[in-house]
C-alpha cells in the first residue's frame, strides 16, 4: 500500500519550519546595521533608513518586508517601515533589550558549531569541540573579545529571569548570599537590592569576576560584592548562608555537574540553602527540549526533568526541598544538605 501524498497545508508547514534559519539571520542582520535603533524613532522610509546606514535601498527594502512576516515590523505599504511591540525589544537602548543575545546567536561561532549538529548525534561530541577544537568555556577564555559578546548575550537574556527570580523567592533569611558561576553579577545585584542587610560573594573565573567588578559598580551593589576568582570545580567559598547556581548546571554532563554540587555540599553548612535556577524539562516543554540541542551543540550540556535533577542532587549528598516556578521558563530548585535537619 502505497503512503498518502502530504497535504497543501502539511508540506508548507515543513517549509516554514526548514526555512526557519533564514528568519534568525534576517533578524540578526536587522539589528546588527542599525535598521531597528532608526525605527525606535518613529516610522521611517526606506529612502530615509537606506541613506542614513548606506545601503541598497532596493536590498533594505526586501530584509524590512520579509521581517514584517514575522511581526517585528509593520510594513505601511508606501516604502515606510514601522516597529512592533515585538521588534521594540531588538534596539540597543530599551529596557529588557534582547539584541545583545541575537548578537551572541548571530557570531560565527555559533553558526559553524551548528553545522556539525549531524558530528554530535553521531559522536556525543559537542559540535563547538569538533568545530574549533577546544570546549566552549576553554576557547571564550582564549578570546575575550568573543568572551565580552558571550557575556553580554546571555545577560541580554536573562535580565527578565533575574527580575522574575527576585520576585518569586524569599530572600529575606539570608546574610551571605555566594553565587557560584555568576557572570557578570546582575542576578547577585537584583537579589541584594531587595534584601537591604545581606551580602553578596560573586564567585566565577579569575578573568570574568575582574571584568564584573565595574558591571556591579555601575549596578549600585559594589560595596557590597566581594569578588572571588576561582574554578568551582576546585572549590567554592565555604560559610554561605546561601548559594545560587544560574543556569550552571546545564553547560555541563552529569559527571561534571555532579562534581560542581559537590563541592556546593562541602561548602554548605547544615543551614545552608542552595538555589538552582535552571529550565526543567517536561513532557509537554517545547522551548527546553530545543535549549537542550543547543546544549548538546555548544557546551555538551543538557537539560534535565526534575527526576533526573534530583538522581544528580542525591549523588552529591543533597536533597530537593521544593520548587518555585518564577512566571518565565525557569523555575527555582531549593535544595539543602541531606543531612539537614
Amino acid at each position: 500500500m502505497s503512503t498518502p501524498l502530504p497535504t497543501n497545508m502539511a508540506s508548507a508547514s515543513l517549509g516554514t519550519l526548514a526555512t526557519g534559519f533564514w528568519a534568525s539571520r534576517a533578524i540578526y542582520v536587522a539589528a546588527k546595521i542599525g535598521v531597528v535603533d532608526l525605527l525606535a524613532r518613529g516610522p521611517r522610509s526606506v529612502d530615509f533608513l537606506a541613506e542614513t546606514i548606506e545601503c541598497d535601498k532596493d536590498a533594505l527594502y526586501r530584509l524590512l518586508r520579509a521581517l514584517s512576516t514575522t511581526g517585528l515590523f509593520i510594513d505601511r505599504s508606501n516604502g515606510v517601515f514601522e516597529l512592533t511591540e515585538l521588534g521594540q525589544i531588538l534596539g540597543s537602548d530599551v529596557e529588557g533589550s534582547m539584541r545583545n543575545y541575537v548578537m551572541m546567536l548571530g557570531r560565527p561561532e555559533s553558526w559553524r558549531a551548528w553545522e556539525h549538529l549531524e558530528q554530535s548525534i553521531m559522536t556525543g561530541v559537542p559540535a563547538f569541540q569538533h568545530e574549533y577544537q577546544m570546549p566552549l568555556f576553554q576557547y571564550l577564555a582564549a578570546h575575550p573579545p568573543i568572551a565580552r559578546v558571550f557575556d553580554e548575550g546571555m545577560r541580554s537574556r536573562g535580565v527578565a529571569d533575574d527580575d522574575a527570580i527576585a520576585k518569586a523567592y524569599d530572600f529575606s533569611a539570608f546574610n551571605r548570599i555566594i553565587d557560584v558561576g555568576g557572570g557578570a553579577g546582575r542576578l547577585l545585584s537584583t537579589i541584594l537590592k531587595s534584601t537591604p542587610r545581606a551580602r553578596g560573594v560573586l564567585f566565577d573565573l579569575p578573568h570574568v569576576v575582574e571584568g564584573s567588578r565595574n558591571s556591579i559598580v555601575e549596578l549600585g551593589t559594589g560595596q557590597r560584592i566581594e569578588c572571588v576568582g576561582g574554578d568551582f570545580f576546585a572549590a567554592i567559598p565555604a560559610a554561605g548562608d546561601l548559594y545560587l547556581l544560574k543556569q550552571v548546571i546545564h553547560d555541563w554532563s552529569d559527571e561534571q555537574a555532579a562534581e560542581i554540587l559537590g563541592n556546593c555540599r562541602s561548602a554548605m553548612n547544615k543551614a545552608s540553602k542552595l538555589l538552582i535556577f535552571e529550565v526543567i524539562l517536561a513532557p509537554e516543554s517545547a522551548y527546553p527540549k530545543m535549549l537542550d540541542l543547543m546544549m548538546l551543540v555548544w557546551t555538551g550540556g543538557r537539560e534535565r526533568t526534575e527526576e533526573e535533577y534530583e538522581q544528580l542532587l542525591t549523588g552529591a549528598g543533597l536533597k530537593l526541598t521544593r520548587i518555585v516556578p518564577t512566571g518565565t521558563a525557569i523555575s527555582v530548585l531549593e535544595v539543602a544538605r541531606s543531612d539537614a535537619v
